[in-house]
């Protein structure tokens, strides 16, 4: 399927509003009802003063599109696809054109729908445009483009490197991309808050090239031998390089056994990246004891005081994201949990708790931190769906200690 823009003219007038009102004539008709005449009025005001484009398909007119530009947003005033070519991904594969062309402007995409036109706002918000407003007839939608990347850096988390430096014993910020910094820190020998375990190894490779190693007191030597022979972090993912990482932080484990939690994603978010998902129905939870679905459970540990959103079945909670209690900058970054009963997977449940944990961070100018596997696919997706952004890869090598535990 070949798909062209072509900037309309004078003799597309007509076609315009016959795709119009066969694609549009009755949500039209159901808030205001539909006068010909003036629909054909508003028309040849709207045709002459907006940028109308007709959309071809295998050089056959199939739709239309009027954009208002301004050096604040693209406004998307009219997107109207022939009925005969609808379901056939033309106006998906059009606003996408459009989202590319605002992202490259680092500008913002403008639009409203109907309320009586359900299916138009689940169309966009499967594009990632979020709801910024509302008024008696329309739903006032945003999409804003993912922060700009500025040479070969990448977009920064202030706030998340700022924590992260500070569990890791770190200073990031004065590492170099390229460089892997090998740092001793005696909280490698510390537990982590209620978990029942300590991070003995901790490896975070940022995707700007930035590359710092933590250790315990005692094992940068070890632990350079082995760094100095992993040329990119990809091969952080290959089974060597953790088991030799394994083998060489054995000395410093206090006679306990070491487990490699393996290489996992990092992302993160602000408020200026988050793309957020409807959660009207999320809230947060105050106390351990509510009722909940079966083979599900509340994180005993996040209370009281903790930041947990749940989405409820009924009086059951069956999905909940959570900010962990890491002990470190709480009140500015949100490290994210999810979890979702076996029974109400594939809801976009999950979506939709992390959304309202990460509405209420960025809202009180918090960033988020999201951790997964690489091979969760329904966890990258949720991350990428909200905007968030890779931020690193990250590995870890601990010890079992006593802890009350989170759950």
């Amino acid at each position: 399927m070949d798909i062209v823009f072509r900037r309309a003219g004078p003799a597309d007038s007509d076609f315009a509003y016959v795709t119009k009102k066969a694609a549009f004539r009755e949500y039209v008709e159901k808030v205001w009802g539909w006068n010909e005449e003036e629909q054909r009025e508003l028309h040849a005001r709207r045709f002459a003063e907006q940028e109308f484009m007709v959309i071809e398909v295998d050089g056959t007119p199939a739709g239309i599109i009027a954009l208002a530009r301004t050096g604040e947003c693209v406004k998307v005033n009219q997107l109207f696809v022939r009925p005969e070519h609808q379901g056939k991904g033309v106006g998906g594969e059009s606003m996408r054109r459009i989202m590319a062309e605002a992202r490259a402007a680092g500008l913002p995409v403008h639009l409203r729908v109907l309320k009586v036109n359900p299916r138009a706002a689940k169309f966009y918000r499967r594009l990632g445009f979020a709801g910024s407003g509302e008024s008696e007839t329309h739903w006032e939608m945003e999409w804003r483009p993912a922060a700009r990347l500025s040479g070969d850096s990448f977009a920064r988390f202030p706030l998340v490197e700022r924590q992260l430096a500070v569990r890791m014993g770190a200073e990031v910020e004065g590492v170099t991309p390229g460089e892997t910094r090998v740092v001793e820190s005696e909280r490698r020998r510390r537990g982590e808050t209620v978990y029942p375990y300590a991070t003995v190894l901790w490896w975070a490779w940022l995707e700007d090239g930035r590359s710092v190693l933590s250790v315990p007191p005692g094992a940068k030597e070890a632990a350079t031998a082995v760094a100095r022979r992993v040329r990119n972090r990809d091969e952080l993912w290959n089974s060597e390089v953790p088991a030799e990482l394994q083998s060489a932080m054995a000395p410093f484990s206090e006679g306990s056994d070491l487990k490699c939690r393996g290489a996992r994603l990092v992302f993160a978010s602000n408020g200026a990246r988050l793309q957020p998902h409807p959660h009207g129905q999320c809230r947060r939870l105050e106390s351990p004891d509510l009722p909940v679905a079966d083979e599900f459970r509340l994180p005993r540990g996040c209370f009281p005081g903790g930041t947990v959103f749940g989405a409820f079945d009924g009086d059951r909670v069956v999905s909940l994201a959570l900010a962990h209690p890491v002990g470190v900058m709480e009140e500015q970054v949100a490290d994210v949990g999810v979890v979702t009963a076996p029974a109400y997977r594939g809801r976009g449940l999950a979506k939709a708790v992390v959304s309202a944990l990460a509405e209420h961070t960025t809202a009180r100018g918090g960033e988020l931190r999201y951790v997964c596997r690489r091979d969760n696919a329904a966890s990258i997706a949720v991350a990428r769906a909200l905007g968030f952004a890779p931020f690193a890869v990250d590995l870890s090598i601990t010890r079992d200690v006593p802890a009350r535990g989170l759950w």
